[in-house]
């Protein structure tokens, strides 16, 4: 039995220890901080386990036995504790749960005080003279407290709603499979299988409940990231549509054949571009490209003697998130070569490294800080939004240098293998 005993608790130690250092690693410590201090409480109470049948039946070692029984009562009450706060997470009465462990806490402290004068009356156990735990006559008084707990736990798992059936499930587990070990424990004197039951209950917590909602976790994290991406997108549009309109508007006063080929450039931009517009996912580098063709086209209309383009393409099977490139151009339009009084010429580039493909946007304008708010104080589109679209759709990104009355050179860098 000793031996039983024996490996059942270092097999249980080993797999908390793990369990542990699996839960520490994780970046939710808060979430799980109640489950933490459980598997502490748990492992603490295995190793005094193991360490009371190393030592049973060696006399000299008596105060050792006395001390680290007490430690494993105490941490039993301790487990219970912090079960009832792990499990008033998933809860929506609050305020009942509040009460219930302000209850459980003076219990916990009630219990805890009778097992430290235990060690001066032995009326749960003591160790004999022959160095023997036994119980004693009042062993039962010293289960109250958890099997009270764990019934109310019980109940309070049946009775709620907001956990859900599945939630239920797993969590049922804690109070019964205790519970079972404890009847099994005081029928059968020498078997220790409580803690057993404890270690299963919180390894199908663990396995259900941690490693689900990590699975959870991870699906609404990616569905965030992609409403983050269509909130910004559908921030992105209405200046796509608004800047072409300006310049059309612009047009008809000062140039009404420009501005009936502006026309006619804007509605192959809105007929060839819907699709892209609307999508969250990243697209072909030649959509994007015509996409800024189309954009520019427009621009050389309104400023004929200022915007001169260059297209330097060495590469174009790769994708990219949509509305990435012509953000970056039309900076430099209208903050760089349109500063100048001379205008200037815009590079558009790209070409195939190693590991990732690179496009670059160059002009010899005005210059500006990327990082500063435009004076004019018109709606435009920020620079964050297309890193931070680069970065969370292609693990891509965007390097930007700028000198004041030389130019700006934007550098996108999209990594081979994203999709």
């Amino acid at each position: 039995m000793i031996i039983a005993n024996l490996t059942l608790d270092s097999l249980c130690s080993v797999i908390v220890c793990l369990l542990l250092i699996s839960l520490l690693s994780q970046e939710a410590m808060k979430e799980n901080r109640h489950f933490i201090w459980m598997c502490i409480a748990l492992l603490i109470i295995l190793l005094s386990d193991l360490f009371d049948w190393w030592l049973d039946g060696h006399a000299e070692y008596t105060v050792l036995l006395y001390l680290s029984n007490t430690v494993n009562y105490i941490s039993g009450y301790v487990i219970v504790n912090f079960f009832v706060r792990y499990i008033s997470e998933f809860l929506q009465d609050k305020k009942m749960m509040k009460r219930i462990t302000v209850l459980f806490d003076g219990c916990f402290y009630v219990s805890s005080a009778a097992v430290l004068m235990n060690l001066f009356f032995g009326y749960f156990f003591s160790i004999n003279a022959m160095g023997f735990y036994e119980r004693g006559s009042f062993y039962l008084g010293s289960q109250i407290y958890p099997a009270l707990s764990l019934l109310i736990v019980f109940i309070i798992i049946i009775s709620s709603r907001s956990l859900g059936r599945k939630n239920q499930a797993v969590f049922i587990l804690y109070p019964l499979l205790p519970l079972a070990g404890i009847l099994i424990d005081f029928f059968a004197n020498g078997l220790s299988l409580t803690y057993t039951g404890a270690f299963l209950s919180i390894l199908c917590i663990y396995f259900y409940i941690h490693v689900e909602r990590g699975r959870e976790m991870a699906a609404k994290e990616k569905e965030m990231m992609e409403d983050r991406v269509k909130i910004m997108l559908s921030q992105i549009q209405p200046h796509f549509l608004y800047n072409a309109l300006s310049t059309i508007q612009s047009l008809c006063h000062e140039d009404p054949e420009a501005a009936e080929r502006a026309t006619a450039e804007f509605s192959e931009f809105l007929r060839g571009n819907m699709d892209s517009l609307s999508q969250d996912k990243p697209i072909a580098f030649e959509k994007e490209l015509d996409h800024v063709k189309h954009y520019l086209a427009m621009e050389m209309l309104r400023f004929p003697d200022k915007l001169k383009v260059e297209y330097h393409i060495e590469t174009s099977l790769f994708r990219l998130p949509t509305l990435t490139l012509q953000p970056i151009v039309e900076n430099a339009v209208r903050y760089g070569i349109t500063k100048t009084k001379k205008g200037g010429t815009i590079c558009i580039s790209t070409q195939e490294g190693p590991h990732a493909y690179i496009i670059k946007v160059e002009d010899n304008g005005a210059g500006f800080d990327p990082e500063a708010p435009h004076a004019d104080g018109r709606t435009h589109i920020g620079i964050q939004n297309v890193r931070q679209r680069l970065q969370e759709m292609s693990q891509g990104t965007l390097e930007i240098q700028s000198t004041l009355g030389k130019g700006t050179v934007a550098v996108i860098t999209i990594p081979k293998g994203e999709r």
